[in-house]
């Protein structure tokens, strides 16, 4: 394994990571932190990504996109290789008991349920908090700060045993899990409303209504996230034109693509792209 990059955002009690990793073929590891670790798989997890938390009764589960690995337990983990990036939120032990009331005495199957569950209004956050360590904005450390207190009492939530079949807008954990892998699918353009209706097999209706409920943005705010997180991947690791970036995200022309990318970013691609391969 080796890591490409990482990005930090410093806060009282909590470090936030944006990190980039490159996992050999049939990887095998162990992870332990000091503190309190909520993680998000940001880009598509690597194929047969597995683990066991390193407790009396853990066993070996499929990983979903969010972890969460408490002060000294370990994780064992497994994947098939290849590229992925994470956003991490480093919490102190007493940063965490502070802001939840719970200091210890996690057992493996809550920590499995966090990672199986498909917590979308969770992945949100942490989505978000990724998006404002890549690029800073007015109040940058207010917003982390309370983004962290919400991801926090989210995992504490999220350990309570629930209905197994249904998430919050109706939408199942195996659906929720499908919808982010193929919104942040970067092998195609960015999938329509329909396209995502006919993958988890409900009407078009249906998915905007739940989504919302869900992930706490629409479906459509959750795209243009998707996007524009893909545009900045292929602006700062590829030497592409920024006439195939365009084609490559479904713009109609460089000029759109353009206009879109100012409008969330304020400043142009190209500016962009000076300023991260420096």
């Amino acid at each position: 394994m080796y890591e490409v990059s990482v990005i930090t955002a410093d806060l009282p009690g909590i470090e936030v990571q944006v990190n980039d990793y490159q996992w050999p073929p049939r990887y095998e590891g162990i992870v332990a932190e000091e503190g309190h670790v909520v993680s998000l798989s940001v880009s598509p997890l690597p194929k047969h990504s597995r683990g066991c938390f390193g407790l009396a009764g853990g066993e070996n589960v499929e990983l979903g996109p969010v972890v969460f690995l408490p002060s000294n337990i370990s994780l064992r983990a497994w994947n098939d290789g290849g590229p992925q990036r994470i956003v991490r939120a480093h919490f102190s032990e007493s940063k965490f008991e502070q802001l939840t009331g719970r200091s210890g005495c996690w057992s493996a199957e809550q920590l499995a349920r966090i990672t199986q569950q498909g917590n979308g209004s969770l992945q949100a956050a942490l989505r978000r908090m990724a998006g404002e360590v890549l690029n800073p904005g007015l109040a940058s450390r207010t917003l982390l700060a309370a983004l962290a207190e919400l991801i926090a009492v989210d995992i504490l939530r999220s350990m309570e045993p629930g209905p197994e079949s249904v998430a919050l807008g109706g939408l199942t954990p195996r659906q929720i899990r499908q919808l982010e892998e193929r919104i942040v699918d970067p092998s195609g353009k960015p999938p329509c409303v329909s396209e995502l209706a006919g993958v988890v097999g409900i009407s078009s209706r249906h998915l905007l209504r739940g989504f919302r409920v869900a992930f706490g943005c629409t479906l459509r705010e959750r795209l243009h996230q998707a996007r524009q997180a893909r545009a900045e991947e292929l602006l700062a690791r590829s030497d592409m034109r920024l006439k195939q970036v365009a084609a490559v995200l479904g713009y109609s022309s460089p000029s759109s693509f353009s206009t879109a990318f100012l409008q969330m970013t304020g400043e142009t691609p190209a500016a962009f792209r000076r300023r991260r391969v420096k």
